[in-house]
């Protein structure tokens, strides 16, 4: 989900919010298991804001919160931050 700023006179700036999880079938997750790689579903979570500056140049931040397939994997948190130009 996303689409222009909410904050006024800022309506060239853009923002999203999104959310996935999956599984893989069970016979996968069984034969992992029988490997000794046990798995888990997987989550994960985006947000970010891309901020004009002027007509041509743009910065942008994202975090990325993500729960990883591997039962023995942590939550990881990811941020980052990109430009836009406009030629």
């Amino acid at each position: 989900m996303g689409g222009n700023s909410f904050i006024k006179n800022r309506e060239n700036d853009k923002w999203g919010i999104g959310l996935y999880s999956y599984s893989l079938s069970s016979i996968i997750d069984e034969r992992a298991a029988l490997a000794g790689i046990p798995l888990k579903n997987e989550f994960g979570f985006e947000t970010f804001y891309q901020y004009w500056i002027n007509d041509w140049f743009s910065l942008g931040v994202n975090v990325q919160i993500i729960e990883p397939i591997l039962k023995s994997s942590e939550s990881e948190v990811f941020m980052g931050l990109r430009t836009s130009i406009k030629l």
